[in-house]
C-alpha cells in the first residue's frame, strides 16, 4: 500500500495533466500512487493518465469539490495530497509536503502557490505572502487547493469537502479547499509551509482576476464566520 495518494481532478487536460503527471514522475519522494478523477472529458485526459500508470475513476457528477471528494474517499495511502492538473512543483515538493506527517499532531500541511504570467506579481506579492500567512496566524487555516496534504483519517472524521448537511460547495471559487482546512482545525495541526511553493495558471477565471477576488473574498468571509459562529 502507498504511504501517499495524490489526486488530480481533470476535464479536459489533456496536455497540462501529461506535464504534470512527468512532474510527479520525477520527485524525490517516490513512495505514492497517482489518482486522476475525470468530470467527463472530451479530449484525451483519460488515455493520458492511464498510460502513466495513475489510478482513472470517472465521475458522471461534475464539480471540483465532488471530484476531490471521490478522490480522497477512493485513496489509499495514509496521506492524501491535493493538486490540480495545470500545476508545476519542485523536484523536492512531495518529500517536504509530507514531511511534516512525522508528527502525529499534525492533520494538514500546505504551502503557497503563485499564477503566471502577468498575474504572478499579486498572487506571488500579496495573496500568498501576505493574506494566507495573516489567515494563518489569526487561526483561520485555509487550505490551498494546488498544494496541500491530510491524513486521510482527519479528512473522513470531518466528512471532506462538505458542509455539515452533506452539500457540496458551488459556484466560482466554491473554496472547497478552504472549508476543509477550517474544519480541520479542530482536530490537530494544520502547517503553512511558506516556501513551498508551486505554480498554477488563472485561465479558469470567468471574468477576470477582479470578479474572481470578490467572489472569492466574499465566499471566504462567509466560511470565517460560520467558523467563529459553530457552523462549521
Amino acid at each position: 500500500m502507498p504511504q501517499v495518494t495524490v489526486v488530480i481532478p481533470t476535464l479536459n487536460e489533456e496536455k497540462n495533466l501529461k506535464r504534470c503527471l512527468e512532474i510527479l514522475d520525477a520527485q524525490t519522494f517516490k513512495d505514492f500512487e497517482v489518482v486522476v478523477v475525470d468530470g467527463g472529458s472530451a479530449d484525451g485526459t483519460v488515455e493520458v493518465a492511464r498510460s502513466s500508470g495513475a489510478r482513472v475513476i470517472v465521475s458522471r457528477e461534475r464539480g471540483i469539490a465532488r471530484a476531490r471528494q471521490t478522490g480522497f474517499e477512493e485513496a489509499a495511502g495514509e496521506i492524501i495530497v491535493s493538486t490540480d492538473a495545470d500545476v508545476r512543483a519542485p523536484p523536492d515538493w512531495l518529500e517536504r509536503l509530507v514531511a511534516p506527517f512525522s508528527d502525529p499532531k499534525v492533520v494538514a500541511a500546505c504551502g503557497p502557490f503563485r499564477y503566471g504570467g502577468h498575474w504572478d506579481r499579486l498572487s506571488g506579492n500579496w495573496l500568498s505572502n501576505v493574506v494566507r500567512p495573516l489567515l494563518f496566524r489569526l487561526g483561520f487555516t485555509a487550505l490551498p487547493g494546488p498544494n496541500f496534504a491530510v491524513r486521510k483519517k482527519a479528512f473522513l472524521e470531518v466528512d471532506g469537502f462538505k458542509f455539515p448537511d452533506g452539500s457540496f460547495p458551488q459556484g466560482y471559487p466554491d473554496y472547497e479547499d478552504i472549508l476543509l482546512g477550517l474544519k480541520l482545525r479542530r482536530l490537530g495541526k494544520v502547517l503553512l509551509i511558506r516556501d513551498l511553493w508551486v505554480i498554477n495558471s488563472p485561465r479558469r477565471f470567468p471574468q477576470g482576476m477582479g470578479d474572481y477576488l470578490v467572489r472569492g473574498n466574499i465566499r471566504l468571509l462567509t466560511y470565517i464566520f460560520w467558523m467563529l459562529t459553530g457552523k462549521i
